[in-house]
Formats: C-alpha cells, sequence, structure tokens
C-alpha cells in the first residue's frame, strides 16, 4: 500500500503504517504522515552531526498532534494547516545553524520571513521523549518572548540531509508535544 506520495507503507503487527524510511528524501515526503508515524520514524532516527546541519535548513510544519484529539474533523485540519504551512506564505522558513563551536554543541535562529529571530542553545543529549541522544534546542535565552522560553525541540536525523522531531513543554505528567517539524539541506 502506498500514501499520497507514492511512499510504501508496512503494516507493524499492531496495524499502524510505518514509512519505507528507504524511500523518503523530502519535506514533501514526510507531509502525509500521521503523528504516531512521525513519533515511530523520529524514534528510528539518530543524532545530526553538527557540522553537517551547520548553515541553513528548509523547515516544514507537519502536524499538531492536539487537533487529533478531535475524531474526524481534527485530522482534517491538521492536513488544512499543514498544507498550508508548505505555501510560500508561511513565515517559518526553517533554522539557521552554526558552525559548532564544541563537539556536541551549537547555536542557532529561526528563520522567519528572512530574518533571524527566536534564537535557541543546542546539544546533543538523551530525548525526554525516549532517552535515546537527539540534537536538543532550547530557546530558554532572555531575548526571546517568555511564552517561547519554555518550548524544547528536538531533532534526529531520519534520512540523509532531512530531520525530524517534537517541539514541546514540559508539563506534569512529562513532555506535550506541541508540533511535529522537520527541516532539510539541500
Amino acid at each position: 500500500m502506498a500514501n499520497v506520495h507514492g511512499l510504501p507503507e508496512r503494516r507493524r503487527g499492531n496495524g499502524a503504517a510505518q514509512v519505507d524510511v528507504e524511500r523518503l528524501r523530502t519535506l514533501d515526503d514526510l507531509e502525509t504522515l500521521s503523528p504516531e508515524q512521525l513519533a515511530t520514524l523520529y524514534a528510528g532516527g539518530r543524532p545530526p552531526q553538527l557540522g553537517v546541519l551547520a548553515g541553513h535548513a528548509r523547515g516544514r510544519l507537519l502536524s499538531v498532534p492536539a487537533l487529533h484529539a478531535v475524531p474526524v474533523v481534527g485530522a482534517l485540519l491538521d492536513r488544512l494547516l499543514i498544507r498550508a504551512a508548505a505555501l510560500p506564505l508561511n513565515p517559518w522558513r526553517g533554522k539557521t545553524f552554526a558552525a559548532p563551536a564544541e563537539h556536541h554543541r551549537t547555536s542557532g535562529d529561526n528563520d522567519v520571513l528572512g530574518r533571524a529571530l527566536l534564537p535557541f542553545d543546542a546539544h546533543v543529549e538523551k530525548s525526554a521523549l525516549d532517552h535515546a541522544p537527539a540534537l536538543i534546542i532550547r530557546y530558554a535565552r532572555p531575548e526571546n518572548p517568555r511564552l517561547l522560553r519554555p518550548v524544547v525541540d528536538e531533532l534526529r536525523e531520519v534520512a540523509r540531509g532531512l530531520w525530524l522531531g517534537p517541539s514541546y513543554v514540559r508539563g506534569p505528567n512529562g513532555p506535550r508535544i506541541l508540533v511535529w517539524f522537520a527541516v532539510a539541506k539541500g
């Protein structure tokens, strides 16, 4: 069975469709995946090599999991939002990563309408989701809006030149994923 982008899907024992990682090449290839598929793909990824990630990486919003809490309508709203996020009108264009100052540390900014905004610090450490290594991106800088400071992004490479991750806030019951996003080079 294939999804709308022609990516073959494999069925796991629990019936959840899983994307064939060998066929992933672009941000478009990730766009139609469910939050569950994105989480599975992320779990199988590896932390990025910071030298490879240095420079500008195009970004794409992939899913807003909270919308899926409303059966059928929520998934449709999520798809509409994700399709709109792929249009040139989307203000978030990606992230720019500095060349790593240390082996496991870097910093950068978000590209918002072509401007470097919302700076971050990033380093490789254990994920709050599954405790495996990931690039952890923190916005806890005084120049960022107060509401953004508790937000944490994570990234793992899921295919050559393609990095996927959640953006979340920590709650009393652990991380609460706000969105899934991806960045790509090239």
